[in-house]
């Protein structure tokens, strides 16, 4: 080769080693931008809402991105959140539990589509009055995964006490138990069916369920200090939890499956690794592709009240789709912890932070969205469009006569919201929610507006909507920021002299029971009104959830709306007691009603 060819081949490898040296220096430049970034966002938001510690994961089916962790871990050792303090990550837990159940399932150990009594026969629950003579016996663990098994949301009995029931223990309850709806109806948050699950897979895998789950799916995915059970390497790694800036006491909770698991960032990276590299870790199957697939697939997509709702869920997940294509995640909270995981397989890209402070959940959110933002920009040049919303010139308008005549009446918030009361004033309607005055304001595109007395704009990011579905007339809640909410008119129902002289206060018999320390049942604008009080170092805020009680009988009522704790039977046992999730209440007719702190959901204890 001559002179002239030995240049030419050296100009075109020095050119190619800097264009390369190019891209990997701009690559760092870009990554260190990113970080920088993102470190600042998530000091900003501790800041604001005055959280203690947070752990970050960012990974892809390649490996980790980025994983990081702030603040403190023990503010009182001075002892640092890393990559490795251990968090606990709340009903995050579930979607471990089904990946539990489905791995038992393509092993043909179980079969998600057979009653969950044929792996239990010896469960029973009780028809409850809505659930047209359906029974255990029509729930299947996939009703459970999508949480449409009808099972009661909540079962508080010894729960979060210093000795909780095992498992057997926990399943074997419900034989004095009602079902809230018939299996498939409607969507309704349950702890109580993921905490089943976890019965049968140690039933099916003939294994202690944390034994099965750390041994088949944790170590199998590299999550080595992650488990359902406290054990030393974890407790030597676990962050302190912390409310109103205080250290609260250590929780137990008995719903293992539905909201123990431990995990830190390191571990959930390799986690979100094996997910998008479709069961594999490490070269290594952990699960079948098939398996996630199915898991992924959007279940009951023939459900009216979900279609209402806009509500998207496959098997332990739930389904979200925006500007970056359709993801998978889920969210956990003990109160105390609050954690976030979101999967965009088509983006290769999995988020997941977790805050180990109770008033830090709406920072943990917006965190999460950060983070998958700025990554997906980072790694995929996808920016996240800001929408040119179409401008519509609207303008109040009157309600007819039919509106006026139709949406008037109480309707019944799921979830422990309660009362929302809609009343007509002259030409007007307005609403009153625990408290608060709305005006409802009818637009010219049909919207309706939430204003408030005295304020000059309604409430943005909410609008409401009347409508008639099969199970009868719904006010739904639309918000911007989370999923829609039904609200179902409450029938006439006339409240018998025995059901009114109950009104009072009644405090829960299990003193350890931090759940719900007690229950005021009154009378309210024609409605019999359960309000269950829950203690604020348990809900992170603390104060109330708020039932309409529809009696059937003497001594049965049901908490009347649809979703959680929606259609779940109150009972009174013979000494004049109410039960309700699963919690004893013991009427306190000598109690002053201004000892109680309401709004921190406090009752006095009794000597």
């Amino acid at each position: 080769m001559n002179n002239k060819g030995k240049m030419l081949i050296r100009v075109f490898v020095q050119s190619s080693l800097f264009i390369a040296l190019f891209l990997f220096t701009a690559q760092a430049q870009d990554q260190a931008g990113f970080e920088t970034q993102l470190d600042a966002f998530v000091k900003t938001e501790m800041e604001k809402s005055g959280a203690k510690g947070l752990t970050l994961a960012i990974a892809q089916s390649d490996g980790t991105i980025y994983t990081q962790g702030y603040g403190l871990a023990d503010e009182t050792a001075n002892k640092p959140v890393t990559t490795k303090t251990v968090f606990r990550i709340g009903s995050l837990s579930k979607v471990f539990t089904a990946l539990g159940i489905m791995k038992l399932h393509e092993t043909g150990k179980l079969n998600i589509d057979a009653p969950m009594v044929d792996v239990l026969p010896s469960f029973t629950i009780k028809p409850g009055p809505l659930t047209q003579n359906s029974t255990s016996g029509d729930i299947t663990p996939r009703h459970m995964m999508t949480q449409h098994s009808g099972l009661p949301s909540d079962y508080f009995h010894n729960n979060y006490t210093e000795f909780p029931p095992s498992l057997e223990e926990f399943t074997d309850q419900f034989k004095n138990e009602f079902l809230a709806y018939p299996a498939g109806h409607v969507y309704s948050y349950s702890n109580s069916a993921f905490t089943i699950l976890g019965r049968i897979i140690e039933v099916a895998a003939e294994t202690p369920f944390g034994d099965y789950m750390d041994e088949e799916l944790l170590l199998a995915s590299g999550m080595s200090l992650s488990s359902f059970y406290l054990n030393d390497n974890i407790s030597d790694e676990l962050s302190k939890g912390y409310f109103k800036g205080d250290v609260t006491p250590y929780m137990i909770i008995p719903e293992v499956p539905a909201g123990t698991l431990y995990s830190n960032a390191d571990d959930m990276a390799n986690f979100m690794n094996m997910i998008l590299n479709k069961g594999l870790f490490s070269e290594k199957r952990v699960i079948e592709e098939d398996t996630l697939e199915e898991m992924f697939r959007l279940q009951n997509s023939d459900n009216e009240r979900d279609r209402e709702t806009g509500r998207k869920r496959g098997l332990g997940w739930a389904i979200n789709e925006d500007y970056a294509g359709k993801s998978f995640g889920w969210e956990g909270s003990t109160a105390i912890f609050h954690s976030n995981v979101e999967i965009i397989p088509e983006q290769d890209l999995g988020v997941f932070v977790s805050i180990n402070t109770a008033e830090g959940a709406g920072s943990m959110r917006r965190i999460a969205a950060f983070a998958l933002e700025k990554a997906l920009e980072l790694l995929r040049n996808v920016e996240k469009s800001v929408e040119q919303a179409e401008v519509k010139v609207r303008i109040p308008v009157p309600w007819s006569t039919e509106e006026l005549r139709k949406h008037p009446g109480a309707y019944s918030f799921a979830g422990g919201g309660g009362l929302f009361q809609v009343n007509r004033v002259e030409r007007k309607l307005e609403a009153f929610f625990r408290g608060q005055q709305f005006n409802l304001i009818l637009m010219s595109d049909g919207a309706i507006l939430l204003g408030v007395p005295e304020q000059l704009r309604p409430i943005p990011g909410l609008t409401l909507t009347f409508k008639t579905i099969t199970d009868g007339d719904v006010a739904i809640i639309h918000d911007v920021n989370n999923p829609d909410s039904l609200m179902l008119r409450v029938p006439p129902t006339n409240i018998s002299k025995i059901w009114s002289s109950r009104t009072g206060i009644y405090f829960n018999d299990n003193q350890g029971n931090l759940a719900t320390t007690g229950i005021i049942l009154s009378m309210q604008k024609g409605q019999l009104i359960a309000h269950i009080m829950s203690p604020g170092v348990l809900f992170g805020t603390g104060g109330y959830m708020e039932f309409i009680l529809i009696p059937y009988d003497d001594n049965h009522a049901y908490i009347h709306g649809l979703g959680r704790n929606g259609g779940e039977t109150v009972r009174v046992d013979e000494a004049g007691n109410i039960i309700v999730m699963g919690n004893r209440m013991i009427k306190a007719s000598l109690l002053n009603p201004k000892s109680f702190d309401l709004q921190n959901g406090y009752f006095p204890r009794l000597n």
